[in-house]
């Protein structure tokens, strides 16, 4: 039988991969700065291990130096809860990046 931590642990890593995977269907694989893919959006993900949380930003017309910050920005953690800061769930942050995509 499997210890309960170690359940939540592959439900947080399976959120991760579904994270991951959207960020790939909104940028695709190629290079997404605006002069390459026009008016395409352009989404960001960044791991940050020493914290355990997740960043996603997303420039809905594309990114190009100088842009602006993003229209759309998440962050959760990965590990769990955080009780100091109020941070997107894991789920919540797949929901949005469905709706980005969807638009």
């Amino acid at each position: 039988m499997r210890k309960k931590g170690r359940r939540a642990e592959d439900i947080r890593r399976k959120q991760m991969h579904e994270i991951l995977d959207l960020v790939l269907d909104i940028n695709g694989l190629q290079a997404s700065r605006k002069a390459f893919t026009g008016s395409h959006p352009t989404a960001f993900l960044r791991l940050n291990g020493h914290v355990g949380t997740v960043e996603v930003k997303v420039y809905r017309s594309g990114w190009f130096s100088g842009c602006g910050g993003p229209d759309v920005t998440m962050n959760g953690p990965f590990h769990g809860e955080n009780p100091v800061y109020r941070e997107q769930s894991l789920s919540e942050i797949i929901e949005a990046l469905k709706a980005e995509k969807g638009r």
